[in-house]
């Protein structure tokens, strides 16, 4: 190909070994369809829509899920066993996260999906950490206030 470059030319054979190529066609595919995209860890069943479900990821990031369902099951805040102030300011802000759109309750479509007896291992990962406090009877409520009671 040519460069656009006069002070370049000596570039072209590079250009040409860096330049897209197509992607070959995945013999175990059907015909007429090339590779497909590889397998994401996050391809499992969406409940919540992808950009709510990112904004939770990244309240989530350090906030072990776990204790805060041990919290709201026995509404205690000492059930969390957070170690630092940190923590709490952390649960705090996925709790806001989980409020902020009612109309979409998380936690409610993982009960329902999971009360209709289907696979936990199916969801995406999202999904599968916000599990453990969506059996929890009113847990947003009882999470603020184990947030309000810390």
């Amino acid at each position: 190909p040519e460069c656009p470059s006069p002070t370049a030319k000596g570039l072209a054979p590079l250009l040409d070994q860096f330049a897209a190529k197509p992607a070959a066609a995945d013999p175990a595919a059907p015909a007429g369809q090339g590779k497909g995209p590889l397998r994401r860890h996050d391809d499992g069943v969406q409940l919540i829509d992808r950009q709510f479900a990112q904004n939770l990821a990244i309240a989530m990031v350090r906030v072990k899920v776990q204790h805060l369902a041990d919290a709201a099951a026995k509404m205690s805040p000492k059930y969390a066993r957070f170690q630092d102030a940190r923590d709490w300011d952390q649960a705090d802000n996925l709790v806001q996260t989980l409020t902020n759109k009612p109309d979409q309750d998380p936690l409610d479509k993982i009960r329902k999906y999971l009360e209709e007896g289907k696979e936990l291992s199916k969801l995406r990962d999202i999904e599968q950490r916000l599990a453990p406090l969506a059996p929890i009877p009113r847990a947003l409520v009882r999470l603020q206030l184990i947030l309000l009671a810390h």
